[in-house]
């Protein structure tokens, strides 16, 4: 009798003991969720807010056409934005639009970007390029750039996109300002 009395405390003992840590845990997530904060994209004295759609094309284009003026979303490259993982994510947006002030940035202009982490990275603009829809260089089509523009990379980096014309993209990289 005391064994089966030791095994039904021990059993409801374990049980009570996991129900708290399983409830503890489901707390301790939500709080970490919502210490998050926006996302954001300050280019210039322009603080733009994004939403990390990821590498779904369709849901990213319908996503930033519901409101050109005010919505930007990660495409290609990483699909998170994080500024400290070491790879490329790459921004897309409207031109008329929100994106429109794509077209005064300058090389060594510098852009801040807070991730879903609510860490803030300053991203200093290395290259500024046109492509057509194929990702080739306007100017040499024989330049296909589209891999350094979508693809996940192997260095910190931030890509913007938006169009100039039905067939043209504006491209803008920028990597950590200490790089």
């Amino acid at each position: 009798m005391r064994k089966w009395l030791f095994i039904i405390f021990f059993t409801v003992f374990v049980v009570t003991i996991g129900t708290i840590y399983y409830l503890d845990f489901q707390t301790q997530a939500t709080a970490v969720a919502d210490d998050y904060g926006t996302t954001t994209m300050t280019i210039g004295t322009n603080t733009l807010y994004y939403d990390n759609i990821g590498r779904d094309n369709m849901k990213a284009q319908n996503y930033i056409n519901n409101d050109p003026q005010h919505h930007v979303a990660t495409w290609g490259g990483k699909p998170i934005q994080d500024n400290f993982d070491g790879h490329n994510t790459h921004f897309i947006g409207h031109n008329p639009g929100v994106f429109h002030i794509l077209k005064a940035v300058q090389i060594g202009d510098k852009i801040t970007v807070k991730d879903d982490y609510n860490t803030a990275e300053i991203y200093r603009v290395a290259k500024i390029f046109i492509v057509n829809d194929e990702g080739y260089m306007v100017d040499d089509h024989r330049q296909n750039r589209l891999q350094e523009m979508i693809g996940i990379g192997t260095k910190e980096q931030i890509t913007l996109q938006t169009c100039l014309s039905e067939t043209t993209n504006l491209v803008v990289i920028a990597y950590p300002f200490q790089s």
